[in-house]
């Protein structure tokens, strides 16, 4: 879905509310990693004007459901990367998915999110809370995004 969305929907949307950092955790067990963590880092890229990937990043050793049998996996595993992440402030944390979300989240402190909720909130058009908002979109902005046909499927995708 991340590749996904950077390929084929971020050309298509208008980012409105930029961040001013964010800190996208790559994620290590993907085939092929590059392609996915290259999506994850350019969906960062375009709503933010910094995006730090960690020089220490690796596995959190989330592993499903092993940390939260076994924290203390995590907490090693993750220890070098959540330091680096901490000697650092970041307007956004972002992961691929939950349990590297949860996991590195962990390690960190830090409230971790999936990376297309912040493409979400920065191309949504509702301001009604602030700079970001946990409301969906009203219907009146919803019928304003004009669709988009994915070339292969041949089907609306916006």
């Amino acid at each position: 879905m991340v590749k996904f969305a950077h390929e084929w929907l971020l050309p298509h949307l208008k980012v409105t509310r930029r961040l001013g950092s964010i800190a996208p955790a790559p994620h290590l067990l993907v085939h092929p990693p590059r392609r996915l963590n290259d999506a994850l880092k350019g969906l960062a890229e375009a709503i933010a004007d910094r995006a730090y990937v960690p020089l220490d990043w690796g596995c959190c050793a989330f592993a499903g459901d092993r940390g939260m049998l076994h924290p203390e996996l995590n907490a090693s595993a993750a220890k070098r990367e959540a330091a680096e992440i901490n000697s650092r402030h970041f307007d956004a944390y972002a992961s691929l998915n939950r349990t590297c979300e949860i996991g590195i989240g962990r390690a960190t402190g830090k409230p971790y999110v999936h990376i297309l909720e912040l493409v979400e909130q920065a191309t949504s058009l509702n301001l009604a809370r602030g700079r970001f908002s946990d409301q969906p979109r009203s219907q009146a902005s919803r019928t304003a995004v004009r669709p988009v046909q994915h070339p292969q499927l041949g089907v609306d995708v916006g």
